[in-house]
């Protein structure tokens, strides 16, 4: 799977790109006075650069070691990119009446630079109140979070991560009344869900819980938004792991979708409300062609069996289930057979059968088993009862495959086999 943590390409050819970059790195050495001061003021520059891609380079370089050894300086610039967003917003409205808004960014960029120190220009706690909502403010807010989600237990950090949770809160809400009347970044949406995943995964427990619970409490309502979270917290597990972190928010994620108030009517809804329960049964399009097993499922697979267990009989979350069985979930097999049976005798096996992709995912996956390890499956009554009676309810709704099958699997292996 590729890669969903926001990276940044750089133009080896661009210096400024490659300077923003390693600049950072410069605050750890031990130089003369003077050389540390040119140091900051290109990292200052670097911040307040007239390119977004040469801010969010910056943003990047500063890493744990930097915001821990170097807090002061670090809380410096993230109160000045807040500050600098500030001042722009406030000289646009103004050039704006005058109808001249040139060169704004430039004034303003050359102003944070000579009053960096300045309190009366960069205010202590203007990362934690400056409008987001609005204006430049949400591009500067998402380097904010790059910066700080290095440290994703601080204070700070979990204060600027809420905001973030609540921007995102707010936006759903303004789609859910369908009001047009003011803009919805999608893109800035984006960006906060991939970055806030990140942090998620990198932080404890009882944080996550903390800034999670408010964006699951509105399951009913932004189950669509709510999956593209969980899809990126598999994204950054997949290449960053925190393996009991990432169960952790997986846990809570099914518990919001279990207590659902449309999780009972889940093949009437629209695909809306479907997306999020393909996402937890990590039923993605993005899994690498032959991928057949997620390793991080070692140890955690039955979570995802009894989720499935414990819901509603119907078309939707078998084909969701299956789905996991087919692309990362082989492993399970062929024990998962008899929740995939269990599953069809408490429903009405022809409505939940009903999904064509379900049927060929079931056909695919007993055809690897009924055809190459039949002792297996017969060997064990429960596991051979469970098969033929998937079977069966394939061959009830039409499978020619299924019916080959069922007569290979029912045949007696000759002894001289």
């Amino acid at each position: 799977m590729a890669s969903s943590w926001t990276a940044v390409k750089c133009d080896i050819l661009s210096a400024d790109r490659s300077c923003a970059r390693v600049i950072s790195l410069l605050l750890l050495k031990e130089l003369p006075k003077e050389q540390t001061e040119q140091v900051r003021k290109a990292i200052v520059t670097a911040f307040t650069h007239s390119c977004n891609e040469v801010r969010e380079i910056a943003a990047l370089g500063i890493d744990e070691e930097i915001l821990t050894s170097k807090r002061d300086f670090a809380l410096r610039c993230i109160n000045a990119i807040a500050s600098e967003a500030v001042l722009i917003d406030k000289e646009m409205e103004q050039e704006h009446q005058l109808g001249n808004s040139e060169n704004v960014s430039k004034q303003v960029a050359t102003k944070i630079r000579n009053a960096f120190w300045e309190d009366s220009v960069i205010r202590d706690d203007m990362f934690l109140t400056f409008d987001i909502d609005h204006g430049v403010g949400g591009n500067a807010f998402t380097y904010i979070l790059h910066i700080l989600g290095c440290l994703p237990t601080d204070p700070l950090t979990i204060a600027v991560y809420e905001r973030a949770r609540d921007t995102l809160v707010r936006s759903w809400k303004l789609a859910d009344k369908r009001d047009y009347s003011q803009h919805r970044d999608h893109r800035l949406e984006s960006t906060i869900t991939e970055l806030l995943a990140a942090f998620l995964v990198r932080t404890t427990p009882e944080i996550a819980r903390k800034v999670l619970s408010p964006l699951l409490a509105r399951v009913d309502d932004n189950a669509h938004e709510l999956s593209w979270i969980m899809r990126e917290i598999v994204f950054y597990q997949d290449d960053n792991p925190n393996t009991d972190q990432y169960w952790f928010l997986w846990e809570q994620v099914a518990e919001a979708i279990k207590q659902s108030s449309w999780i009972s009517r889940i093949d009437s809804e629209d695909t809306k409300e479907r997306e999020l329960l393909y996402a937890v049964f990590h039923g993605l399009d993005c899994w690498k062609e032959g991928v057949r097993h997620w390793r991080f499922l070692d140890g955690h697979a039955h979570l995802i069996h009894e989720f499935f267990d414990s819901l509603p009989a119907t078309s939707v979350i078998l084909d969701s289930y299956v789905s996991f069985l087919y692309k990362i979930g082989e492993e399970s097999l062929p024990d998962a057979f008899k929740n995939v049976a269990g599953a069809l005798q408490r429903g009405n096996p022809a409505d939940m059968l009903k999904m064509s992709n379900t049927v060929y995912m079931l056909e695919t996956l007993l055809q690897r088993h009924v055809y190459t390890r039949p002792m297996e499956l017969k060997s064990n009554p429960d596991l051979r009862n469970a098969v033929l009676y998937i079977l069966d309810c394939l061959v009830e709704v039409g499978s020619s495959t299924a019916f080959r099958m069922r007569d290979d699997f029912v045949t007696p292996v000759s002894m001289s086999a």
